[in-house]
């Protein structure tokens, strides 16, 4: 993320969100616009998530747990600004994957029955519940320099969910060597 924040103009508009570069075949924008941001106080808040989804379920995931549900949130987000949020002309930022990331934690734990996935859970899902009824979060948009699109928190927390789902059921159906 910190080299795609750091290329000049106009490579980060190149890599974004856009619906229209989409429509016109540029499909690597379904997942490239997960990692650029609007300026470097937008990279800092993404990363300081980043840590912290890090610091609390690092020691739950492997690697391959990282990227898979890395990738299928970031799918999420993309298809779901595409295909269900059309009022979105373009988006940047990790905060819609950062979202998928610890739903797939928060839910992950509760699977497992630890007894603090209840409140992860309940916070993410009021958080959630307040941006779509009433907008973003206080100070957010102030502090990443332009408007949050809450949608993307939304279709990555779907993503996070789709994510465990494909897990589990892939951990028990694979034959075990």
């Amino acid at each position: 993320m910190t080299i795609l924040q750091a290329l000049p103009d106009p490579w980060p508009d190149v890599i974004r969100y856009e619906r229209a570069g989409l429509d016109a075949g540029e499909l690597w924008r379904i997942i490239t616009g997960n990692f650029v941001h609007l300026n470097w106080g937008h990279f800092g808040l993404n990363t300081a998530g980043l840590v912290f989804v890090m610091a609390i379920f690092a020691e739950d995931w492997s690697p391959f747990d990282w990227m898979a549900q890395l990738l299928i949130s970031a799918l999420a987000v993309g298809l779901g600004l595409h295909y269900l949020s059309l009022d979105i002309p373009w988006c940047v930022g990790l905060s819609g994957v950062l979202h998928g990331m610890f739903v797939y934690g928060a839910v992950g734990l509760a699977i497992r029955r630890i007894s603090v996935a209840k409140w992860l859970i309940i916070g993410v899902s009021a958080k959630l519940l307040w941006e779509q009824l009433m907008g973003e979060m206080p100070m957010t948009g102030a502090i990443s320099g332009g408007r949050v699109v809450t949608e993307a928190h939304l279709w990555g927390a779907i993503g996070g969910l789709i994510a465990i789902a494909a897990m589990t059921i892939w951990r028990r159906a694979r034959p075990r060597v």
